[in-house]
Formats: structure tokens, C-alpha cells, sequence
């Protein structure tokens, strides 16, 4: 969330908006996601079922990053968004952009068996 946070600052000092709209063109909050055995982490914390982690509103890109050493996915559904990256293999990264309004989502790794093995959970949106 601090660097969610710090990217946003950044961008709304160059004279871009963080997840508004406004004069310009729309910025883009980038967040880095992890996905390992058997979890997932955004921004360096760990991904539940509590809502915990949060994510600024608007266009946010998630640079994903498989560091485990199976084929993972990385998939966001609310509302009416449900997107997701290709595999990601070992080693690899995927990035997927999308737009995020106000509410909960949930995260996970839609492959057989990895979202019962632990890798689900759910994202707050403010």
C-alpha cells in the first residue's frame, strides 16, 4: 500500500491524477504482486481473506511476478471486472491493467487446485 501510496504522490506531482479523473489523462497506480506456493503477496503483504490489503481506486496496473517453481495465473473479480494474466511461468512476470472502482475483490490463482492450496484472496478498493 505505501508504495500504491508513493507511486500515486509521484504521479499526482507530475501533474497526473491517482485513480480521478481530472484535466489530464488518467494515471496508472502500479502494484507489485507475488505469486509463490501456496500464496499470494501485494506490495510485500501477504494476501487473505480479511480485506486487508488495500488499493487506491482507478487504473491500476499489477506487474505480477511468479517466484515460485509452478505455472501460476493471477486473476481479479468485483463487480463487473473479471480479468486475469496467461500463465506466468517460473521465473517469469505477467503485467494486467485494469480499472478499479470502490469495493472488495477477490484475488487468486484460477489453476486447478492453487486457490484451494491457499493462493485466494480478497483486496480492499478505496
Amino acid at each position: 500500500m505505501a508504495a500504491a501510496l508513493a507511486a500515486a504522490a509521484t504521479l499526482a506531482a507530475c501533474g497526473g491524477t491517482a485513480g480521478g479523473t481530472g484535466g489530464g489523462s488518467e494515471a496508472v497506480v502500479t502494484v507489485s504482486v507475488r505469486l509463490f506456493e501456496w500464496g499470494i503477496e501485494i506490495d510485500g503483504q501477504t494476501v487473505d481473506k480479511s480485506g486487508k490489503v488495500e488499493l487506491p481506486a482507478g487504473k491500476v496496473a499489477f506487474e505480477v511476478k511468479n517466484t515460485g517453481m509452478h505455472v501460476h495465473e493471477f486473476e481479479v473479480k468485483g463487480g463487473s471486472l473479471d480479468a486475469k494474466t496467461a500463465d506466468v511461468q517460473p521465473g517469469q512476470e505477467a503485467t494486467l491493467t485494469v480499472d478499479l472502482a470502490p469495493g472488495s475483490y477477490e484475488v487468486w490463482c484460477p489453476l486447478p487446485g492453487h486457490r484451494e492450496s491457499g493462493m485466494d484472496g480478497v483486496v480492499t478498493v478505496r
